[in-house]
C-alpha cells in the first residue's frame, strides 16, 4: 500500500501534537511517514517512520532551507518517493519548501494527492504585524498559492478559514475539507487553578501587550489576581519592564524548547486562559485550554467565537475591553467554575474530540482511495 506523508518543515511546537494525533488516525487505514523540521527530534519525535529534512525556526533558515532541498537534498528526496510512494502529502503548516516537496511527489508519482492544511488562507489586514512581518506573511502567502495550483484539495480546521478560503481563491474547484486540529488526550495533571495564562508565543497581535499590562494594572489596584505565561518567546524586555509587585504575582515558564507536558500543565492549573488576540482564524490555545476544563477569555473574533461560546465555555470580550471588563470576566469565570469546567470538557468532545476528527478525516482518505 501507499504511503501518507504528513509534512511540517516549519518548527512549531503546537504542530508535534498535531502531527503525531493525525498520523494516529490515518494509520487505520494508511502507512504514514513524517516529514518534519529537526526542531522536532528534541521534543521527542513524532514516532513512527520520521525524516528530518528542514532546521528551519526562522524567515532566514527556512529560505536557505529551501535552496538546500531543491537542489543538494532533492535527490535523496526524489528516491524516498520512489522507494515508499505517496498516495497523499499533506502539508501541515507553511513553509517555502513545500511545494519542492509536492513538485518531487508528483515527479515519483503523478497521481499523488497533494494536500495543504490551510489554517489561515489569506491575512487581509498584514500592517498589524509590522513591516518585517507582513512581507514575510506575503512571501508566505505567494508560496501557498503556489502549493494550492498543485493541491487536489485543501483542508481548512475551522469555518472561519474555509469562508475566507472561498473569498481568496473562488476559482478553486477541488474539495474543500473542514477537519478540526486533532489534539492528542492530555490527563490533566493534579492540582490546584490559580493563575490567570497567556499560552503560545508571545507577539502583539496575540495579545502579549495587554497581558503584561493587565498583570501591572492588577497589581496597582492590588486585585487578587495570579498570572502565569508559558510561552518560548524572548519575553525579556517585559519581565524587566515590570514592577517588582506586578513580577512577584507572575509565574514564568519561558524555555527556547517548550514541551508539550509544560503547556499542558500550565492549561491545566489556570483559572482561565486569556486569548485577546487582534486577528486570529483558529487558535490552538483554546482546544488545549478546553482538554484541561480550562475556560477562555476571547476577543470576539469569527475565529474564536466559533468555539468559545460566551458564559458557557469562557468570556467573550471587545477587542478594545477595557482592563476592567476583562477583570469583571475573570470573575463571572471564577464564580462559576465547576460548571464552565464540565462545559469546556464537552465543548472540547463536540469541536476536536476523536470520533469528529476521525469522521472528518474520512472524507479526506476517500479521496485518497477513489
Amino acid at each position: 500500500m501507499r504511503t501518507a506523508y504528513l509534512v511540517s518543515l516549519k518548527y512549531s511546537p503546537v504542530f508535534l501534537m498535531i502531527c503525531r494525533e493525525r498520523a494516529r488516525v490515518i494509520r487505520a487505514r494508511q502507512p504514514v511517514t513524517m516529514l518534519l523540521s529537526r526542531g522536532y527530534a528534541a521534543l521527542g519525535g513524532a514516532g513512527g517512520q520520521t525524516h528530518y529534512l528542514t532546521t528551519s525556526t526562522s524567515a532566514a533558515s527556512m529560505v536557505l532551507d529551501t535552496a538546500i532541498l531543491s537542489t543538494i537534498r532533492a535527490p535523496a528526496l526524489l528516491r524516498l518517493f520512489r522507494q515508499d510512494r505517496p498516495a497523499l502529502v499533506l502539508f501541515e503548516n507553511p513553509h517555502p519548501a513545500n511545494v519542492v516537496v509536492a513538485v518531487l511527489a508528483r515527479l515519483a508519482c503523478r497521481d499523488t494527492l497533494v494536500v495543504p492544511v490551510l489554517h489561515e488562507p489569506y491575512k487581509a489586514d498584514k500592517a498589524v504585524y509590522g513591516l518585517s512581518k507582513s512581507v514575510y506573511i506575503s512571501l508566505v502567502e505567494l508560496c501557498q498559492s503556489a502549493l494550492i495550483r498543485l493541491a487536489g484539495a485543501v483542508v481548512v480546521p475551522s469555518t472561519t478559514a474555509a469562508v475566507v478560503f472561498a473569498e481568496r481563491y473562488p476559482g478553486f474547484k477541488r474539495p474543500v475539507i473542514r477537519i478540526p486540529l486533532p489534539f492528542e488526550r492530555c490527563e490533566t495533571p493534579e492540582g490546584d487553578r490559580r493563575y490567570v495564562s497567556f499560552l503560545g508565543h508571545a507577539v502583539k497581535v496575540k495579545g502579549i501587550d495587554r497581558f503584561f499590562q493587565l498583570v501591572e494594572r492588577a497589581a496597582k489596584l492590588s486585585l487578587p489576581y495570579h498570572f502565569q505565561i508559558a510561552t518560548s518567546s524572548n519575553i525579556d524586555a517585559y519581565l524587566v519592564a515590570l514592577s517588582p509587585v506586578a513580577r512577584a504575582r507572575l509565574h514564568v515558564i519561558n524555555e527556547t524548547t517548550l514541551q508539550d507536558v509544560d503547556i499542558q500543565r500550565a492549561a491545566a492549573n489556570s483559572i482561565c486562559v486569556l486569548a485577546l488576540y487582534e486577528t486570529v482564524m483558529q487558535s490552538a490555545v483554546v482546544p488545549v485550554a478546553f482538554m484541561h476544563g480550562t475556560p477562555v477569555i476571547a476577543t470576539d473574533l469569527p475565529g474564536l467565537v466559533e468555539v468559545v461560546t460566551d458564559h458557557e465555555t469562557g468570556v467573550i470580550v471587545a477587542q478594545d475591553a477595557s482592563a476592567g471588563a476583562i477583570f469583571a470576566a475573570i470573575d463571572s469565570i471564577q464564580n462559576n467554575l465547576a460548571q464552565i469546567e464540565a462545559r469546556c470538557r464537552e465543548a472540547f468532545e463536540r469541536h476536536y474530540g476523536d470520533e469528529v476528527v476521525r469522521h472528518a478525516t474520512r472524507a479526506l482518505l476517500d479521496l485518497v482511495h477513489s
